[in-house]
């Protein structure tokens, strides 16, 4: 690692407890996860993460299953946004009514729109609702 620690190399300090050894290994898988993954990937992982929390929240708030079909279905637009945003951006052509799109959209705006819809609409609606 070329970060500096103040752990000792073999990651044994004498008088350790057992949570602290559980901590240790905790950090330490963390590190090895975050210098072995792609930010990309990671960014995609994090917001499949919080769309399944959003998931649980409703089963919890509820206590139902049913009402999470048509959030989830919702879901679906923010998290396509996030994981594809260079084919969404890609799209040129004909829309409807006689409108076209003639350039592509960079892919990290259709990714920070992604973002907006998944994480900032449900902010917005808890400062206003």
């Amino acid at each position: 690692m070329d970060e500096t620690t103040n752990m000792p190399p073999d990651g044994k300090v004498q008088g350790d407890s057992p949570p602290a050894t559980v901590c240790l290994y905790v950090i330490e898988a963390i590190r090895f996860i975050a210098n072995n993954t792609d930010r990309e990937l990671a960014g995609k992982i994090v917001a499949v993460v919080i769309a399944l929390g959003y998931l649980v929240a409703i089963v919890i708030h509820e206590q139902a299953v049913t009402p999470i079909v048509p959030v989830a279905v919702v879901l679906l637009v923010p998290l396509g946004l996030i994981w594809f945003p260079e084919e969404i951006g890609g799209f040129t052509g004909y829309v409807s009514r006689g409108a076209s799109i003639d350039n592509e959209t960079p892919p990290i705006l259709v990714s920070l729109m992604g973002w907006l819809l998944l994480v900032g609409l449900p902010i917005l609606a808890l400062c206003f609702g």
